[in-house]
């Protein structure tokens, strides 16, 4: 019967198995930090991206309100004017004037604020890439305070609605339609004599007019301030 003999394998010494490992746990480990470093970078990627679409958002907003503050400036006088004549029992005076003065007050002013980038920001968790905790403080600030403006308006519009058939009842509005389409001023038939509670109304009902956007001119000064503070924390994060 014939025997197989098995052939002697050599053993390796202990320094063989070790550096066997060695270059096992080298690999393993430049493998990890090859991700890291390019986790890092794809990290610093999206950080830049998330904050130059932020601040593009920063530098819209503040245009419309350069925009809408020039509105503002326009048209507070007007809407004070107003308030006056009716306080005096003067509507009656100067038809043409009051008709321009009222046309110009019952604009509605709503700054277009953008929010999408920032919103973007928060639901795909981009604010665990920005480090700064102060720029993230801020960012949600600058948010708060637009949303402020925004439910402030909504309510104060809501309620000023209300009054809109009152009003209307005893204003001529039959050339407003037609005025606001050609920019002339509109034509208007005098007023009837008011009673001490339709004039308080008017008076009120334009008085609510020029308290809201003298608080809106308060709030966007607010606004655009961090806002500014908000683009110069930016440019230093992406230095």
């Amino acid at each position: 019967m014939e025997v197989h003999h098995h052939p002697n394998v050599e053993k390796k010494k202990f320094r063989e198995y070790f550096l066997e490992f060695l270059m096992i746990f080298l690999a393993v480990t430049m493998g990890f930090f090859a991700e890291n470093i390019r986790e890092y970078f794809a990290e610093k990627k999206t950080v830049k991206e998330y904050l130059e679409n932020f601040q593009d958002e920063l530098k819209q907003n503040e245009a419309s309100i350069h925009y809408c503050d020039s509105i503002f400036t326009l048209i507070l006088p007007a809407e004070d004017s107003i308030v006056n004549i009716f306080f005096e029992k003067k509507e009656n005076e100067d038809l043409k004037k009051i008709s321009g003065l009222n046309n110009r007050s019952r604009r509605v002013i709503n700054v277009p604020f953008q929010t999408s980038a920032y919103t973007q920001i928060v639901n795909s968790g981009g604010l665990k890439y920005i480090p700064s905790k102060t720029l993230k403080d801020s960012m949600a600030k600058y948010q708060g305070l637009i949303q402020i403006y925004i439910n402030y308006n909504t309510l104060l519009f809501q309620q000023r609605t209300a009054y809109l058939p009152i009003i209307q009842s005893i204003e001529d509005m039959h050339d407003f339609n037609v005025a606001t389409t050609t920019g002339t001023i509109p034509q208007i038939m005098p007023f009837p004599e008011l009673t001490e509670r339709e004039r308080r109304l008017i008076i009120s009902f334009y008085r609510h007019y020029y308290l809201q956007y003298k608080n809106d001119q308060n709030a966007l000064e607010q606004i655009m301030n961090t806002g500014k503070n908000l683009q110069q924390m930016i440019e230093k994060e992406l230095e």
